[in-house]
């Protein structure tokens, strides 16, 4: 493989910035750039680095043996003072001495096609650089430590055994079997299906916790969405005022609730309405409903049964004017601060559904959950083909696919295309 190299630090000034290169040509690179012998490994030592003969900084270069590196090639790691315009010398004498620009998470990449890592382990390490809470960069480095490979583990030995139980008495007639095989089997199934399941519902308070959640108030003009956007979001970015339409685009704030990074949205009054710009409004404001992980109604369940009961909370504002006509979750009053408190509280039992246990298996990956899912389906056959009595062949070639697909979420031999798509998302760099 070539030499690859990036600035593995945020671009901008700070007070160092770190140049990461991996290959079989790291050594040649460093002794252009330093006019010195790549230090011993694993020992940071101050150089002074040149382009020809002109010093332009001092850095701290480490060099790590291919066994003991990130990648499991040859890596150095050039600490240099965080100027631009040194990190962009750095890269271009880098380049003119025979190094390669590393792709998105080809650092990564590379880990991974050296057995560094698992493909699981390598989404792991995605997840907790990206990670919106703390929960979640707790979640991706108990991952990166081994725990879903680990608890996987558990389950696959169990299917293992399962099978072989299957294959042993496949040549059996039914009046031989093992006693009481066929209910301890039906058992085992059933709770191996509430298992999958329980991580599958599980992910989507994962999602919250790695990456976010949207979270839309919507409702008709002049319903005081605005006012509680402000509320919330603890601002005066919405412009707030008795005219009816006056909030034209979708406004955005950030806030932390409980622990996830919510992204809260003010949308423009929801009605019929031959304003082009009122009516674009209007339009991304469904389109926002569409996308969102809760919605906040400024109305009633009755006149907006077009809204997803699970992820909405229907709430009735200016309760310190009107009495509410219809049914609501909680009636409040964002001007005068009245069960703001309590909106919070609902919020966020409404996100984290507070019955929800943590899983043994917890999966952080869109890719992961595909595959659980058709673990899941597979397991759901086997169910089925054994009390419909399809026979013992059909339901261990339904476990065989379960299996392949547990083995799919953490296997180290995964398609080219599929690789691509799972270390794009990385930062170039890492």
């Amino acid at each position: 493989m070539h030499t690859i190299v990036a600035c593995s630090t945020p671009p901008g000034q700070s007070g160092i910035a770190v140049v990461r290169l991996s290959g079989p040509s790291v050594k040649k690179i460093v002794k252009k750039i330093t006019h010195q012998q790549v230090p011993p490994a694993k020992t940071p030592t101050l150089l002074r680095l040149y382009d020809n003969k002109q010093l332009f900084d001092q850095a701290i270069v480490t060099f790590y043996k291919k066994n003991f590196s990130y990648t499991g090639e040859d890596l150095v790691e050039i600490s240099c003072h965080g100027n631009p315009f040194i990190v962009d010398k750095i890269i271009d004498l880098s380049l003119k001495a025979g190094a390669e620009i590393a792709q998105p998470g080809e650092f990564t990449k590379r880990s991974f096609l050296n057995n560094k890592i698992s493909i699981d382990q390598a989404e792991s390490i995605s997840s907790l650089i990206h990670s919106k809470s703390d929960m979640g960069v707790k979640l991706a480095a108990k991952n990166l430590d081994g725990h879903l490979n680990i608890s996987l583990k558990k389950i696959k030995n169990e299917l293992i055994k399962t099978i072989a139980a299957l294959e042993f008495n496949l040549d059996i007639s039914e009046d031989d079997l093992m006693p009481n095989f066929m209910p301890d089997l039906i058992d085992y199934i059933s709770l191996l299906e509430n298992q999958v399941k329980e991580s599958i519902d599980y992910f989507e308070t994962t999602k919250l916790f790695t990456r976010g959640a949207s979270v839309v108030i919507v409702g008709p003009p002049n319903a005081g969405k605005s006012t509680l956007f402000n509320k919330l979001s603890k601002s005066d970015k919405a412009i707030v005022t008795e005219i009816p339409g006056t909030t034209r685009d979708v406004l955005e704030n950030h806030i932390n609730l409980s622990g996830i990074n919510l992204v809260l949205k003010d949308t423009a009054g929801i009605r019929k309405t031959k304003n082009k710009v009122e009516f674009e409004g209007v339009t991304r404001a469904k389109k926002e409903i569409k996308n969102s992980d809760l919605i906040i109604c400024l109305g009633n369940k009755e006149t907006n049964k077009n809204l997803k009961q699970s992820k909405t909370i229907f709430v009735f504002n200016k309760i310190d004017k009107n009495q509410p006509n219809g049914t609501y979750d909680l009636n409040i009053s964002a001007l005068k601060n009245i069960n703001i408190e309590k909106l919070i509280d609902l919020l966020s039992k409404k996100l984290l559904n507070s019955n929800q246990q943590q899983p043994e298996v917890i999966i952080i990956s869109t890719r992961q959950r595909t595959h659980l899912k058709m673990a899941l389906k597979f397991i759901k056959a086997a169910h089925k083909n054994l009390l419909n009595n399809m026979g013992l062949e059909v339901v261990a070639s339904d476990l065989y696919l379960v299996l392949n697909n547990l083995d799919l979420i953490t296997n180290i031999t995964e398609k080219e295309e599929i690789l691509n798509s799972i270390f794009a998302q990385f930062c170039v760099g890492k």
